[in-house]
């Protein structure tokens, strides 16, 4: 054996049972029933003592039921997911159309309940998303629930590289610091863990540009021979230098 490829391992909603690990809340940390980051270290340094490599799975295109989307004038807690799919360049929530105009994004709390619109409200490590890059409304597509299969493959704004997952939230990720974000998330995993490649889901449902963007900022970020990140989620704080080799690996999926 000379790599194992390990499921995400990601922090989920503390309520739900996302078995897939596709449901992400907090990005840079691990689901406490897989242990914690220590343990992902220790994983991979025994790993690497045998000459084995370590790839994590990842998802870059969405993150979990971290909000809900709430229709005009009703109140936060009515907030619900898979309303129905609005084509680009409409979302919910878009000022410029009148159907739209009046819908929020609430972020969810620990009992899975949409409580507030604030992001200083998001304190608790269960709360919103995580890190604080990803507590506005920037680096979401917000368009609904759509045909998962719908559109041109080659087309960036097909109908599914912008719905969501179900429930799980769709990025857009050609949208300000979105990808970028994203990025960062996933180089400090390199740099914490000395990790040697990801796997990356639901590669159809991104752009073409964006998965090449998101796997030569990787590969440049790991082919670096000596590299150093700092990473906050506003509760820890992590500065880390790591020598690692590092190769991507994807496969196109349509399951969650």
């Amino acid at each position: 054996m000379t790599a194992i490829w390990i499921g995400p391992v990601f922090k989920q909603r503390a309520r739900l049972d996302t078995y897939h690990g596709y449901g992400i809340q907090d990005f840079l940390d691990v689901d406490e029933r897989f242990g914690d980051r220590g343990h992902l270290v220790e994983l991979v340094t025994a790993a690497h003592e045998r000459k084995i490599r370590v790839i994590l799975d990842i998802i870059v295109n969405h993150s979990g039921d971290n909000w809900a989307y709430v229709p005009p004038g009703r109140p936060l807690e009515e907030g619900r997911n898979e309303p129905p799919y609005r084509p680009w360049p409409s979302y919910y929530g878009d000022p410029g159309n009148v159907d739209l105009s009046g819908w929020q994004l609430a972020w969810r709390n620990e009992q899975q309940v949409a409580s507030t619109t604030n992001t200083s409200d998001l304190q608790g490590r269960h709360d919103g998303v995580w890190p604080r890059e990803l507590q506005t409304l920037t680096p979401y597509t917000r368009a609904g629930r759509g045909d998962l299969g719908a559109g041109d493959i080659a087309d960036p704004h097909a109908e599914h590289k912008r719905t969501d997952f179900l429930a799980l939230k769709d990025f857009a990720l050609d949208v300000g610091n979105s990808l970028s974000d994203l990025i960062a998330c996933y180089q400090y995993w390199i740099a914490l863990a000395d990790i040697d490649g990801f796997r990356i889901d639901t590669v159809k449902h991104m752009s073409l540009a964006e998965s090449r963007n998101f796997c030569g900022a990787i590969r440049e970020y790991a082919d670096t021979s000596a590299s150093t990140i700092s990473c906050s989620s506003e509760r820890s704080q992590v500065a880390i230098t790591t020598r690692t080799s590092c190769w991507t690996t994807s496969r196109s999926s349509n399951e969650t």
